[in-house]
């Protein structure tokens, strides 16, 4: 499979587990425990008794020696203890999650109709594209800012509702929600960056920890801000109780974020969030399904009149930036000749320049063959092309684009 395609398989499929997840959180909330509080405590630590569970059985070596987690990813090959850099990024991670899904959890408590405000936490790609200037030290192409505000404003149109915006809500969705959504991307991506280094930087064992820190983050903050210790320890106790049918949520939310954070070793933070945004897209149709065969629990969005427009303008934009983004992506390698005596100096300057993921000395008609992939044709020659030109002791230059490209992942 190409990595491109399977980098949008993986984004697109955390998407798709996160919808089934809202789902499956809203069922159990309204059927079982209706405390938000209480909700919110005991999935996070059923969370954590299942992941504890299905580690160990994903370590089991069933197949030429391979565990089973390696058919979900690849980098999996058993459980590792993270320490250092990783677990310094691992615990920021796990303190942005615990930091958004307190903010979540808040607003579903206060506010009658949270679907008004929540879309707007699609606005963490705005914080995104900025720490991806950040690590990369590059700034975004025009084509995918146009892409990401696109996907932006579509996931916002698709998630209108007739709720009243009460603006400390909106306030709380575009301050700490998407601050701690920010934490936590950085905090993978840190973490997988570093991880690669030392061979632990699998989705699976990333999930594992992470849900483990934020559960304990969570609980703390918590006791610390918000309610009575009794409150935390019944959250504890129906974990037990309703272990079943929060297992199966989390076992969805497993899915979803190992597919999440695999995505995030493979792309950039801000269109990784965005293709994953796509879940509000695939929760419409989702909701309409669910509403038919529940109606006492899930609520019939509106689809007529200025509603219907907007959600089928919405729809396009999201599919319209998706495609946008995809196709800015350039990958091409240069041939390069040079002069006798240069060899080993310009594989040294070549390898630096951004944009090169690899430079091969080779036998013939050219000295070297570099591989270059940036995010669009004007990078790929102003950031690439031009600074290779100007090395000294570059004799010839042929560039050729690659149209399609197929990798073992």
């Amino acid at each position: 499979m190409r990595r491109k395609y399977l980098f949008y398989t993986l984004a697109f499929l955390s998407g798709a587990f996160t919808s089934l997840m809202v789902a499956m959180d809203i069922w159990i909330s309204a059927k079982l425990i209706p405390d938000i509080w209480i909700f919110g405590i005991s999935i996070l630590w059923a969370g954590v008794y299942i992941h504890a569970f299905l580690l160990p059985i994903l370590s089991l070596k069933i197949y030429e020696n391979r565990p089973i987690g390696h058919f979900i990813d690849p980098l999996f090959k058993g459980v590792f203890v993270p320490s250092g850099k990783v677990l310094h990024y691992l615990i920021i991670a796990s303190l942005g999650n615990a930091i958004a899904s307190l903010t979540y959890f808040f607003l579903i408590d206060i506010m009658p109709d949270p679907s008004a405000v929540l879309p707007f936490s699609s606005v963490v790609i705005i914080y995104l594209i900025i720490g991806d200037m950040i690590i990369e030290k590059e700034s975004p192409s025009i084509a995918e800012i146009e892409g990401l505000f696109m996907i932006l404003i579509g996931v916002i149109l698709v998630s209108f509702s007739r709720g009243r915006i009460d603006p400390i809500s909106l306030l709380l969705v575009l301050g700490p929600m998407n601050f701690g959504s920010f934490l936590y991307n950085y905090g993978q991506r840190k973490a997988k960056i570093f991880g690669r280094k030392i061979g632990q930087c699998d989705s699976i064992n990333f999930r594992f920890w992470s849900l483990l820190f934020t559960t304990l983050i969570f609980s703390l903050l918590l006791l610390i801000f918000y309610i009575s210790p009794q409150i935390v320890l019944l959250g504890i106790y129906y974990s037990v109780v309703y272990f079943l049918p929060l297992a199966i949520d989390m076992v969805i939310t497993f899915f979803a974020a190992v597919f999440y954070i695999r995505a995030l070793g493979m792309g950039k933070m801000s269109i990784v969030n965005a293709l994953s945004s796509t879940s509000v897209v695939i929760g419409l149709p989702l909701t309409l399904v669910l509403s038919f065969y529940f109606p006492e629990v899930y609520k019939i969005p509106e689809m007529t009149g200025l509603f219907l427009y907007l959600r089928s303008i919405g729809v396009i934009l999201v599919f319209l930036g998706i495609i946008g983004i995809s196709l800015s992506e350039v990958t091409a390698y240069i041939l390069i000749r040079s002069r006798p005596g240069y060899s080993s100096k310009l594989l040294e300057e070549i390898i630096r320049i951004r944009g090169v993921e690899s430079v091969a000395a080779i036998v013939g008609r050219y000295d070297f063959i570099v591989r270059v992939r940036t995010r669009a044709y004007s990078k790929a020659y102003d950031t690439v092309l031009r600074k290779i030109i100007q090395l000294e002791g570059i004799e010839d230059v042929h560039w050729v684009s690659v149209l399609k490209e197929w990798e073992r992942i």
